[in-house]
């Protein structure tokens, strides 16, 4: 805006032109309104999300370098799926009563076993095979693996083993 000083020591204030604020609103508008449109043309079949029906009760799920393990506590087993085929059968394998956590690493898969106080070790290298169960007495609640080893806590005694 200028000002231009009028015939008897006025100021006479310019009115910026109704083009100039049609464009200014045209502009915010179109910077508000472009994340949006971007998401909308973008978006498409590529984000889908696949639904896969593979245990009665999963309660966890942990991920290897080419396996998604999910850990089935109606079914005491868990079940591995290659996430690249899922339309193929997955490979079940049996561990402890009521498996509440897996974790992978180590070499291995784990499991803690709420319903039997144990933990289980599978060979992820074998189909279907069925792990060494190590009892730890008490329920396990969940385990992880470190380099040293499985870390598993147990619930009603308030430990970690």
């Amino acid at each position: 805006m200028s000002a231009a000083l009028g015939n008897h020591g006025t100021v006479a204030r310019a009115h910026p032109s109704r083009w100039r604020l049609a464009a200014a609103a045209a502009l915010l508008l179109a910077v508000l309104l472009a994340p949006a449109l971007f998401v909308l043309l973008t978006g498409g079949d590529d984000d889908r999300i696949e639904t896969l029906d593979v245990a009665r009760l999963p309660t966890d799920v942990a991920v290897s370098e080419d396996t998604v393990w999910i850990a089935s506590g109606r079914d005491d087993r868990i079940v591995a799926v290659d996430p690249e085929r899922t339309g193929d059968a997955a490979a079940r394998h049996e561990t402890g009563s009521a498996p509440l956590r897996v974790a992978v690493g180590a070499g291995s898969v784990w499991t803690a076993n709420a319903g039997d106080g144990s933990v289980t070790r599978l060979n992820p290298l074998v189909p279907g095979s069925v792990g060494r169960r190590i009892a730890i007495g008490a329920d396990a609640v969940d385990v992880v693996v470190g380099p040293d080893g499985a870390w598993v806590s147990n619930g009603q005694r308030g430990t970690v083993m």
